[in-house]
């Protein structure tokens, strides 16, 4: 039996056994939310969320059965993606890990290389993963933790690592909370501070923080943020401390608070509040240790600046495009390039931007090829960006673009080489 399916009988059982109505689930799709929460109506009795745990448990468990091909197009993801993450490694090549296919949470990983503009499957993950983090490590390493693992929103409580050598997945201890759309950032002592998220399947809203030392492959749980939140950013600040701004809080709503975390002293302090709450924004760190904070569902182009010498929220320039669910990547030289997502004129959009933190103004460039939200951008070595993947408004795509800051242009990626 599908376990999705295995999934949603347990919740009917359990509810017939307690003398409800089965649960209705509503998937919520964006524009509306982009984490796509479950919500259960009526009121969701005890014994079916132990039978959900259960099924989620098994789900885990699971070994993925995935059959995917090497797609014919050039430059194309074999799997049609949103959700996922991509990270650069050092050698230059970058990882896709797991997220949301028209067919379901995947496992699939894969490789692409900017020298032949070719992209290449790897392993699978041990667990399907969708909004979860990819941090990579001191070491070459890339940390996977965390996510859900179907659409029934079940949070994954494993971590997994992928060596660049065997191009293979090992498991490691998972944090000591499980958890979905959570943030990580890498530390400058080489440790992992995981932050926030959701930690049932009807939300639980969490504050708190764990940090991963990967020589020791140990999970430290630390002061937690006073306020639970998903959907946040974190930003590394130059004096190695880390802020967390906005995010969502339990059963909707955005925050306006900034904490920040004390490495030394593994406890966070409520630094300032925004002048606009906001969640899935993008933070950029500017020369002068400022924060830009841009974009986010409700707030449209708008940019806020934090200055956590002082504690203080200003203003920054707007733009007439409405930033939600897109991607962003910070430049070589300093500035973020922000892209895709829903504006205010469109459900889904191709239109970028460039902010210039130190000038504190926009830039003009030219849009993508295709239009997407969801999507992921990453920084290639050479100072080209790499976007894959993402949605629009008929589902998932597999549609990979590089751009060239230099020339303002945007490329399919199989016509990128770089030789």
């Amino acid at each position: 039996m599908p376990l999705a399916l295995a999934t949603l009988l347990l919740l009917t059982v359990a509810c017939r056994d307690s003398g409800e109505d089965a649960p209705v689930l509503v998937m919520q799709t964006p524009p509306s939310d982009a984490s796509a929460i479950a919500t259960a109506s009526p009121a969701t009795s005890a014994s079916s969320l132990l039978a959900t745990a259960a099924a989620c448990t098994a789900e885990e468990e699971e070994s993925p059965q995935e059959f995917i091909t090497q797609s014919v197009e050039p430059g194309a993801l074999a799997a049609a993606r949103r959700w996922h993450t991509a990270t650069v490694l050092d050698d230059g090549t970058v990882l896709v890990t797991g997220g949301q296919m028209r067919s379901g949470v995947t496992a699939s990983t894969e490789l692409f290389d900017p020298n032949t503009a070719a992209w290449e499957l790897k392993h699978y993950l041990g667990h399907r993963r969708v909004h979860h983090s990819a941090t990579l490590l001191t070491s070459g390493k890339v940390l996977v933790v965390g996510g859900q693992s179907s659409i029934f929103q079940c949070p994954v409580s494993s971590a997994e690592i992928y060596d660049v050598d065997s191009g293979s997945w090992t498991s490691t201890p998972g944090p000591n909370e499980p958890r979905r759309s959570h943030t990580s950032i890498r530390l400058p002592d080489g440790r992992v501070l995981v932050t926030g998220g959701m930690t049932l399947v009807f939300g639980g809203v969490t504050a708190s923080t764990e940090m991963y030392d990967p020589e020791a492959a140990e999970w430290t749980t630390v002061g937690p943020m006073s306020t639970p939140r998903w959907d946040h950013s974190l930003t590394l600040l130059q004096d190695g401390r880390v802020i967390a701004v906005g995010g969502r809080k339990e059963g909707g709503g955005y925050i306006d608070l900034i904490e920040i975390f004390d490495p030394e002293s593994r406890t966070w302090a409520e630094a300032a509040h925004l002048q606009m709450p906001r969640a899935g924004h993008s933070a950029v760190l500017a020369a002068d240790g400022t924060v830009a904070l841009v974009g986010g569902p409700s707030t449209g182009g708008t940019v806020e600046i934090f200055d956590p010498e002082i504690g203080e929220v200003t203003a920054g320039p707007s733009i007439d495009l409405g930033f939600q669910y897109h991607s962003a990547v910070m430049l070589a030289d300093g500035r973020l390039l922000l892209g895709g997502g829903a504006g205010e004129d469109s459900p889904v959009s191709s239109r970028t931007s460039i902010y210039d933190p130190a000038a504190r103004m926009w830039v003009d460039i030219k849009s993508m090829t295709f239009s997407r939200l969801e999507h992921a951008y990453s920084l290639l070595l050479d100072g080209r960006v790499l976007v894959t993947g993402g949605r629009n408004l008929i589902g998932p795509i597999d549609d990979a673009e590089v751009y060239d800051p230099i020339e303002d242009e945007w490329v399919i990626a199989g016509a990128a080489a770089n030789q």
